[in-house]
Parts: C-alpha cells; sequence; structure tokens
C-alpha cells in the first residue's frame, strides 16, 4: 500500500473516531456506557475515538443503532469535507 493510501487512511480513522466522540459526548454517554450497549470493549471504543482502529462493518453497525442511526447516518461527514455533526 503506498503511503498516500496509508495517510488517507489514517485521516479517515481519525475523522471517524471524531464522528463517534461528537455523538457519544452529545448525548452524554460514557465510554463505558456505550461500550455496553454495543456489545464492544471499552478500550476498544477508546481505540476508535483515538483514531487507532480500523473498525468492521458490523461493529459501525452496532455503535450506530446505539445512537437510533442508520449507518449512512453515522457515517455522515466522515469522508468528506462535511461537518462531522448531525
Amino acid at each position: 500500500m503506498s503511503n498516500n493510501a496509508n495517510n488517507n487512511g489514517s485521516k479517515l480513522k481519525k475523522k471517524l473516531g471524531l464522528r463517534l466522540r461528537f455523538l457519544r459526548k452529545s448525548i452524554s454517554l460514557t465510554q463505558e456506557e456505550l461500550s455496553f450497549r454495543s456489545n464492544l470493549d471499552r478500550s476498544y471504543i477508546a481505540s476508535i475515538e483515538q483514531g487507532r482502529r480500523n473498525v468492521s462493518l458490523v461493529n459501525l453497525h452496532k455503535i450506530a443503532v446505539v445512537f437510533s442511526m442508520t449507518l449512512s447516518e453515522f457515517l455522515e461527514g466522515v469522508n468528506g469535507n462535511h461537518n462531522n455533526r448531525k
């Protein structure tokens, strides 16, 4: 994989992490509460928010369900120049 592709992947993971953190905080959820509701480990949630995790589609769906969103709503603005807020 080229350096450019790696860099783009890193940016995408960062944007996803920012989106998740924004949504979580907007409904006053802790990482632990999100972890419980999504059936994912708290450290896994933290690594997503820090942009260190390449998240599977299945796990993205679990997280989107917590926010009562479709995957497309959850990912809105993650891969573009849109604001990461809903």
